[in-house]
């Protein structure tokens, strides 16, 4: 299984991450910050605009497909 978690390097984001690790879920994070624990990160560019957005939604959905 393969999901996003938008927002992974919050304290919420870290918790869901290090679960969904734990069962074997492959899980790309999407935030301003890594996540080490995540399998892929997304790092959403500043100033947050159009195009730094477009870009980070790019790069996700790259990495699919989800479940």
């Amino acid at each position: 299984m393969k999901c996003v978690v938008v927002g992974g390097a919050g304290a919420l984001g870290r918790t869901l991450i290090k679960l969904l690790i734990e069962k074997s879920i492959e899980v790309i994070s999407v935030d301003i910050n890594i996540n080490t624990e995540a399998t892929h990160n997304v790092i959403l560019q500043t100033p947050y605009n159009v195009e730094n957005l477009e870009s980070a939604c790019s790069q996700a959905i790259s990495l699919g497909p989800f479940d």
